[in-house]
């Protein structure tokens, strides 16, 4: 959620229209997008994904399946290679943050996505 939150704000509009991207509000957890929510219940459905919970916490891993690997660089052919490149490197940049990190880097940066928060330091 959070990489996608940093897509939207942070890459230029000639990458991807403003239009074609997620609308994020403010939320327990800082930046939200239900859609997000609701495309990886339709992956799943579709079985290009697979979900496990993380033990002990609020939300689930996600992993793509043979089929979800195959169309995700079919459509990663008609993306531009700059997004493409970028959103590897949110990715990266996500993940190499604990929880509580990546949530004071974003509230830092944006902090009208904290006024709902529940995270406290």
């Amino acid at each position: 959620m959070k990489g996608l939150f940093i897509f939207t704000m942070e890459a230029p509009e000639v990458w991807m229209p403003r239009s074609n991207r997620y609308q994020f509000v403010p939320y327990s957890y800082g930046p939200y997008a239900r859609q997000v929510d609701l495309d990886l219940s339709r992956l799943k459905l579709q079985g290009l994904l697979t979900s496990a919970p993380a033990l002990g916490r609020n939300w689930d891993y996600y992993s793509l399946t043979e089929e979800g690997a195959a169309k995700a660089l079919e459509l990663k052919r008609t993306l531009n290679p700059k997004a493409v490149e970028y959103l590897h490197q949110v990715r990266e940049f996500v993940l190499s943050l604990s929880f509580s990190k990546l949530l004071d880097t974003v509230y830092a940066r944006y902090p009208a996505y904290a006024v709902k928060s529940v995270f406290k330091r």
